[in-house]
Order: structure tokens, then sequence, then C-alpha cells
């Protein structure tokens, strides 16, 4: 798990504004860059083990071809696991828990707390434009203020 607490805030930020059918669309896409990792991890392993250095547009038709390859898998699994009974699934899960120790009995319990605030807007841009000069933001506000209500 790589956890980067500055992606987490943001990605979180992010989806809240969201309303449920993009929020739905945003963990799709994740999904897909989740799927496209593994897939590049794979090429790359592959090729590596064979010594292999391939140009920037193979290695990225490759990873296409591999990410394509394992979501159709995947779609295929999900299917034949539709038409399984009660038993069917669960041993279907005993095996892949065999195969991957942990993928199904460990349980990861994340929390989030959002904490918000209000704070000025001095407070506001000596967070994220610490070098501006505030009292010299004021001026030039002040002169366009004027300008526009004339």
């Amino acid at each position: 798990m790589n956890i980067n607490s500055k992606y987490i805030k943001e990605l979180i930020n992010i989806a809240v504004t969201l309303d449920d059918e993009y929020q739905k669309k945003s963990l799709g896409k994740m999904f897909e860059l989740k799927l496209e990792q593994k897939a590049k991890r794979k090429v790359e392993k592959d090729n590596m083990m064979e010594g292999k250095k391939i140009p920037e547009t193979i290695l990225k038709n490759e990873i296409k071809t591999e990410t394509e390859k394992k979501a159709k898998e995947l779609v295929d699994l999900v299917s034949m696991f539709d038409e399984m009974d009660f038993s069917q699934k669960a041993a279907m899960i005993m095996m892949m828990e065999r195969l991957s120790p942990g993928s199904f009995t460990k349980e990861e319990d994340i929390s989030i707390v959002i904490n918000s605030k209000a704070i000025s807007l001095k407070e506001y841009l000596d967070k994220f434009l610490p070098d501006a000069n505030y009292d010299d933001a004021k001026s030039y506000f002040e002169e366009f203020k004027d300008i526009k209500s004339k």
C-alpha cells in the first residue's frame, strides 16, 4: 500500500465535490489505472528478465495489451462467479486465498477524518503564496476595485 497523505487529501477533496455518478466514474478510472500499473510492472519485469531494453512506444503497446488481457480475464472471472452457487463461490474464494494468502482474509481499516475550519484570506494567502506580500496585494486589489467601480 502506498500512502501519500498529500495525494490522499487531494483525492478526497475532489471526490467529495462530485455527485454519485461522477464518484462511480472516478472509481472506475482508478480501477483502470490500477490494472494498467500492474500490467506495466509485469511487462517491465518480463523485459528485464529477458535483458531487453525496448522503445517507449512498444512498451506502451505491450502495457495496453496486457491491461486489456487482464481486464478481459476479470470480466470472464466475474461472469463465471455469477453463475456459481454459493458453495462453489466459497470454494473459489478458498482457492484464491490459498494462491494468494491474505487476499481475502486481511482486512484494512482506514479512517479518514475531515476537519473543516474557516480561515482568513490572509492566512490562506500566507499558506499557499508564502512569498507574496499581503499588504502589496491588498493595495493592488484596492486599486483594481476602484478602477472597476468607475
